[in-house]
Formats: C-alpha cells, sequence, structure tokens
C-alpha cells in the first residue's frame, strides 16, 4: 500500500512543478483529508481503498474562469457511474490527466492516461482543470456521457500536455497579468476533445429535430468564433440556407439570435466573475465582432450598457443587498 507523501517528497516535488519553497501547498491527510480533496477537485465519488491512509499535496488557483490544480496523492478508484446533470444546474466539468470518472452533478473528461490508479502503487502526480459546464461549449448530452476515458487520438495527446503544462504555468509562477485568453484557448480545445469523442458516423439526418439538436451542439461549441453565423452553420450541416433556415420556420427565435443570446450569456457570466476584465476583452472572449455590437446587444437585451451592468452590481454587492432583477434577467 501507497503510503502517504513525506515531506521530502512533497518539497520535491513542489520544486520540480516550480513553485517556490515559501509557497508550500496545501498537505491532506486520512478521511476528512480525502473529503477536503474532493471537494477541491469537484469529485465526489473519488474513493481511497483506505481512506485513513489517504494523502495528498495541492497547490490550487482559481482563475478568471477555471480553476487550476495539480496535486500528489496516493491512488484512489472512481465509482465510473455517468448520470444525467439537471438540465439547469451549475455542474462542472474536470479534466484530468491522470484520473476519470464521473459523479453526482459532474463529469470528468480524460485527456490523456488511465481511469485506474497506477497498478505500481506509485504516487499519482495530477494535473486537472475545473471548468464551469457552460463555458466548455458543448450540450448537456455530450458532457452526460463524456466520462469515460477518451480514445488515444492525436487532439487527446496533444490536450492532456496542454492541461498539464497549462496548469504548472499557473501554478508556478505569481499570475499577476491577464489570463482570460488562455483558459478561453484551452477550453476551447477541451470542448473539440469532447465533441470528438461525442461525435456521430453516418449521414446527416435531414429531420428538423436532429438539424435543430445539431444546430444548438455546434453554437455551444464555435458561439466564440466571430465568423460563426447561420450560413457557417448551414454549410457545416451539408444543407443550403433555404433548407437549413425552412427547420426553424416556427422558432420563437431566428437562428442569429440564438448565437446572439449565447455569447450575451457567456458575456454577462464573464463581466459578473472578472470584475477586472475589460469590457473589449469580454466581448473578444464571447465572440462579439465589435465592441460597438457587442454594447448594442448587451443593452438591447439588459436593457442597460455592460459599464453599467458592473457598476449596478458594484453597488449592490457593496450594500449586501442581491442583484436586481434589471441586472438578472433579460428585458423582455
Amino acid at each position: 500500500m501507497t503510503a502517504r507523501p513525506a515531506p521530502d517528497e512533497i518539497r520535491d516535488w513542489s520544486r520540480s512543478v516550480g513553485v517556490c519553497d515559501d509557497d508550500p501547498p496545501l498537505v491532506l491527510g486520512g478521511r476528512q483529508g480525502l473529503a477536503a480533496y474532493r471537494d477541491m477537485v469537484g469529485a465526489d465519488r473519488l474513493a481511497s481503498a483506505d481512506p485513513e491512509t489517504f494523502g495528498a499535496a495541492i497547490h490550487q488557483r482559481r482563475l478568471s474562469v477555471v480553476t487550476a490544480t495539480r496535486a500528489l496523492r496516493t491512488p484512489l478508484t472512481w465509482h465510473a457511474e455517468v448520470s444525467e446533470p439537471p438540465p439547469d444546474g451549475d455542474f462542472l466539468l474536470i479534466a484530468m490527466p491522470d484520473a476519470a470518472g464521473s459523479s453526482g452533478d459532474h463529469v470528468v473528461v480524460v485527456t490523456g492516461g488511465s481511469p485506474e490508479p497506477p497498478s505500481s502503487g506509485d504516487l499519482a502526480d495530477v494535473a486537472a482543470l475545473r471548468i464551469p459546464a457552460d463555458e466548455l461549449g458543448v450540450g448537456a448530452r455530450t458532457l452526460a456521457t463524456a466520462g469515460v476515458l477518451i480514445p488515444d487520438t492525436l487532439l487527446a495527446a496533444v490536450a492532456a500536455r496542454s492541461v498539464r503544462g497549462f496548469v504548472s504555468s499557473v501554478i508556478a509562477r505569481d499570475v499577476r497579468t491577464p489570463t482570460l485568453a488562455a483558459e478561453i484557448a484551452m477550453i476551447d480545445m477541451l470542448s473539440a476533445v469532447v465533441a470528438e469523442t461525442g461525435c456521430r458516423t453516418g449521414d446527416v439526418s435531414g429531420t428538423t429535430a436532429y438539424v435543430r439538436e445539431q444546430t444548438h451542439e455546434l453554437i455551444e461549441r464555435h458561439f466564440r468564433d466571430p465568423s460563426l453565423s447561420p450560413a457557417v452553420l448551414a454549410g457545416r450541416l451539408h444543407l443550403s440556407r433555404r433548407q437549413f433556415y425552412r427547420h426553424f420556420e416556427d422558432c420563437d427565435r431566428s437562428v442569429a439570435e440564438m448565437i446572439a443570446d449565447r455569447r450575451l450569456q457567456a458575456a454577462r457570466v464573464l463581466l459578473i466573475s472578472n470584475p477586472a476584465a475589460s469590457i473589449a476583452s469580454v466581448a473578444r472572449a464571447c465572440g462579439f465582432a465589435s465592441l460597438g455590437a457587442f454594447r448594442f446587444r448587451f443593452r438591447r437585451a439588459y436593457g442597460l450598457g455592460p459599464n453599467e451592468f458592473r457598476d449596478r452590481l458594484a453597488q449592490s454587492r457593496a450594500g449586501g443587498a442581491p442583484a436586481s432583477a434589471e441586472t438578472s434577467r433579460p428585458v423582455g
């Protein structure tokens, strides 16, 4: 049975990660330590063969959107049952190169490695990104079935190395420069890995239900691309514009409005969660072609501009009052 990491092992590991001695990791142990580790990583179905012997050293950093974790820990097993996520729940996605599985309202996307603990019983060096599911850019159905080992593809191998490199980079240094663009790049890459795993084979169906489903999936995956448009979506589905539009004739919103609404939703989340980000960087990160277009659509949807939205939210927080309905819901 693997023993808890010793102090000298933890010190050498931290140095190999690039963390200075004056920034020691959080050290956890035993049953309470295992519970704390599950909570930090976001995976409540990770289990130890002997919880009393569990031990881990953790470096963790919360960035603009994602949370990066690097851990040296004793082996854990994974209860790999996959359950449907709640349709409106704020569940999380974890990309872990060295572990796999899913739990409750969480799923794990493996970007390399094995879903089982190391057979040698050695300590596991885990790098993980905890990403809000609504930022990942894939649909709930794909997420719900993604808690399995991703096939050994070139894209998955690149993603695994990228996850480890990105986590190590932000953990090893005092991050003062904005990381939003890099975080979005990582999210987009992991979106592609999930989409590759969940992609379908065969001819594109011509049924309205299928076209609508695929359109929503494509919007989720690509809304950050400023060039995304109904014409681009029609092309990706191998349909003419006329054929494509016919599948949405009885919808309350046009496809262009669906794209704009998804971008606005992402922008609103970033404005709330990342108050230091400039309005221009938020607009770019969410796929708006220009700052003017972003301001116009935001004001039309929420009844006030993005700067006013952020100011009002700050005033609400300072006063201890919840955000008003005007800052919480689109107008109309």
